[in-house]
């Protein structure tokens, strides 16, 4: 009888009696007991402790005794499988016999890598102590189908969730997560407020995963030895905040050489074929899916809500929807802007939208502030020109015209634009085959009010880049 055939009944007989199929310690019980192997050389083979083989292995005796009807345990197991086949108490030989898919699922060569000496136990895994709770998720549903789309049926590995601060990345990631988590052996999710090296991850990855999943490190680097897991087991991991990586003061998506390797990183896992994904979450575009030539890559540029979602404004009162619509397109659908300015109609204007909107047009709370202060802090010399410029524009400026007002090279001028443009400071808009530039509305306005805040030799830039 082979094992292929062996498998399959099992499984069915496990599925009939729980809704599941084999787990990948089950599966290598029954492989190793049908081999004529003890708990202790199962143990060894595999690393880990004999207590938990014996314990997983009572729990499967457990489980097919329950659906066979009659006790099962390591020693009559063989027999007893034979015996079903055999006999055909549970199976017709057409349905044994014309098994061709499930037999290439369940063969040895689909649990174990052939050429490697030392077998993998695979329990599942997830490590989402650094993510964020999900409390409220609003209308995201197409964003959602469309993540899962890229994961699920396109089998994107290098997944780039970006947008402006604020617009949701990080809670639709994790609701994606919370709702497909089943689907995945491993789930990782690092956080990079405070990044690390690379080398730090991946020696911190496999002490993770080395609690629970026997995995044989071999001679390899460790980066090798992490694609080897995403080619063996299905993971997802997440990285949130990777335009942490990114230099400083430059223009966007330049690494910080500390984490150059990363961006190798992560070229070898769009390039390389295995069945685990990968999604960065940044507030920047990674210009690094521009240069790849890949299918395996998928980018997912999230903005605000286009309508009020109503749940956010039960704590303020209005005389008409019409005000709920301005406020939102005010402050451009963005769930953590609106969640500030919500406070402030609440503990200011009585909960009024009507008389926050008469009183002020665009009111930058604090909170926002330090959100854009840090953003400016990151821009480099020549992004400030190009804002301090766009800044005394009213309205939206062609590139020709651009060229013609600001005392800089057409390639600096292109080149900020498009570093503008990746970190989502910058808006275009097209019309009669031409393409006009604008500010974000709210970064603009606190550009605006912050002008003279901003260091001395800046303000002074603004009165030299305007053509006399």
């Amino acid at each position: 009888m082979k094992i292929d055939n062996v498998l399959q009944i099992v499984d069915r007989l496990i599925f009939q009696e729980r809704g599941k199929h084999l787990d990948n310690i089950q599966r290598v019980l029954i492989l190793e007991v049908w081999k004529g192997n003890n708990y202790a050389s199962i143990a060894n083979i595999y690393h880990c402790s004999e207590s938990y083989v014996r314990d997983s292995a009572s729990k499967l005796w457990k489980i097919l005794s329950a659906q066979i009807g009659e006790k099962i345990y390591k020693a009559n197991f063989r027999s007893t499988i034979e015996r079903l086949y055999l006999n055909s108490l549970y199976f017709s030989s057409d349905s044994v016999n014309n098994c061709d898919d499930r037999s290439k699922f369940f063969s040895e060569e689909k649990l174990f890598n052939s050429t490697s000496e030392q077998n993998t136990v695979i329990q599942k895994y997830h490590d989402l102590g650094l993510a964020p709770t999900i409390i409220n998720f609003f209308d995201r549903q197409t964003e959602l189908k469309s993540l899962s789309n890229a994961i699920f049926s396109n089998h994107a590995q290098l997944i780039n969730i970006s947008g402006f601060v604020g617009v949701g990345k990080t809670t639709l990631v994790k609701y994606f997560v919370d709702l497909y988590k089943n689907e995945f052996d491993i789930i990782i999710w690092e956080s990079y407020s405070y990044p690390k090296n690379l080398d730090n991850f991946l020696i911190n990855y496999f002490e993770k995963i080395n609690k629970i999943l026997l995995f044989n490190t071999s001679n390899l680097s460790n980066l090798e030895n992490f694609i080897e897991v995403l080619k063996k087991i299905k993971c997802l991991i997440v990285f949130d905040d990777i335009h942490n990586l990114f230099i400083q003061k430059k223009l966007s998506g330049a690494y910080q050489n500390i984490y150059k390797n990363y961006q190798k990183m992560f070229e070898v896992i769009a390039q390389v074929q295995h069945q685990s994904h990968l999604i960065l979450i940044s507030q920047e575009k990674v210009i690094d899916f521009e240069s790849f030539n890949n299918t395996s890559l998928y980018r997912l540029n999230l903005e605000g809500f286009n309508v009020p979602i109503v749940f956010l404004f039960r704590d303020t009162y209005f005389k008409d929807k019409k005000e709920l619509v301005k406020l939102n397109n005010l402050y451009r659908g963005n769930c953590l802007f609106l969640n500030y300015i919500i406070l402030t109609i609440k503990n200011i204007f009585t909960g009024s939208i009507n008389d926050f909107l008469l009183h002020e047009k665009l009111f930058i709370p604090q909170e926002i502030k330090s959100i854009f202060d840090n953003l400016f802090d990151r821009l480099s010399t020549i992004e400030k020109e190009m804002i301090f410029f766009l800044t005394n524009k009213d309205n939206s400026i062609t590139l020709k015209q651009i060229e013609e007002s600001i005392h800089l090279s057409s390639s600096e001028i292109i080149n900020a634009l498009q570093s503008l443009y990746r970190r989502y400071l910058l808006e275009e808009n097209h019309n009669n085959g031409i393409t006009y530039f604008i500010l974000h509305p709210l970064f603009k306005e606190y550009i605006a009010s912050e002008i003279y805040n901003l260091t001395d030799e800046n303000t002074q830039k603004v009165t030299n880049l305007i053509s006399p």
